[in-house]
């Protein structure tokens, strides 16, 4: 059941929270993020271009399509626009697979299938490819790349299978939690989570927040921080606490939000590309994001929130 429970995160700017306000009671989004172009078509099948973004001239992808590799960093781009990526740094995701876009001046697009958007700086300096601060080396020609995509992909579809076990769908069941308002507003017939459903954290921009120290300010954790909870009666919770500070009387100022609404869950065809979660606010609003990787990683968007139960150690 839900629990109010404020832990850590980066305090974020002003407009950066203002629009995560927007996300958590989104106006009118009825696929979010997270449906977007990694959703459907980040299969194993390199040949396989459905659901891709238009594809870039060939003279525009060509420097960029192979395997490239820098100590704990490996990177695949393929002629059709997917990329992947291994990163055995601490605090990152180890790997994710996605599409990525090449700018006018050679920087690049990418849009992940767990962290989402992500701009990055490119160049090519000395046969080598800069990805932000990283010099990687090109091991894989363009036509060994869709092999070494598939390895990627391949793993990491076989860990997300590993981990449906931890959040198993079925019918509605179970009780209320006392706070709700109007727990029997539910959709009829749904699918949900089961047993004791699931309690998703936020980590807002940033996929490090599990490595980050508490930050002590006064007696208190400066921080904020978003929480959904996925319940077995087919209802869900939606809270965020805004971290504003400590005032002149050394009391903690937070803004606090707490939404209901009922939930259905459409499961994906595989434990990668992930389950389509439609959320119904009870003030009318609604939405539907993609919960990937195992149902590990909701998409919301702005936030990607992770399950409490798997959440990276």
């Amino acid at each position: 059941m839900r629990k109010t429970l404020m832990k850590r995160m980066g305090v974020a700017s002003a407009l950066v929270l203002m629009t995560l306000l927007s996300a958590c009671s989104p106006s009118g989004d009825t696929t979010g993020d997270g449906s977007g172009s990694t959703g459907g078509q980040t299969g194993g099948d390199p040949g396989t271009t459905d659901g891709l973004p238009t594809p870039q001239p060939e003279a525009v992808v060509a420097p960029y399509v192979g395997r490239w590799e820098s100590g704990p960093i490996t990177a695949v781009f393929l002629k059709d626009g997917r990329a992947a990526i291994n990163n055995a740094r601490v605090g990152a995701i180890p790997s994710e697979i996605g599409t990525y876009h090449v700018n006018d001046d050679g920087s690049l697009e990418c849009d992940w299938i767990f962290s989402g958007k992500e701009h990055i700086e490119a160049s090519f300096e000395n046969g080598s490819l800069r990805l932000s601060i990283d010099y990687l080396d090109r091991t894989a020609t363009a036509d060994e790349a869709p092999n070494a995509y598939n390895e990627i992909y391949q793993a990491l579809l076989a860990e997300s299978t590993g981990y449906m076990g931890y959040s198993p769908v079925g019918a509605i069941s179970g009780s209320a939690d006392p706070a709700d308002p109007n727990p029997s507003q539910v959709f009829s017939g749904a699918t949900v989570y089961s047993g004791n459903g699931i309690h998703v954290e936020n980590s807002f921009s940033s996929v490090e927040w599990y490595d980050l120290p508490y930050n002590q300010i006064g007696r208190y954790d400066g921080y904020s921080r978003a929480d959904i909870w996925l319940m077995p009666n087919g209802r869900f919770a939606s809270e965020m606490w805004l971290w504003n500070g400590v005032d002149s009387n050394g009391q903690a100022n937070v803004t606090h939000y707490l939404l209901w609404g009922k939930y259905k869950v459409a499961p994906g065809t595989d434990a990668l590309s992930g389950d389509t979660v439609s959320f119904a606010y009870d003030d009318g609003e609604t939405a539907a994001y993609k919960f990937v990787g195992g149902r590990r990683y909701l998409r919301t968007r702005v936030i990607i929130y992770h399950n409490a139960a798997v959440k990276p150690q």
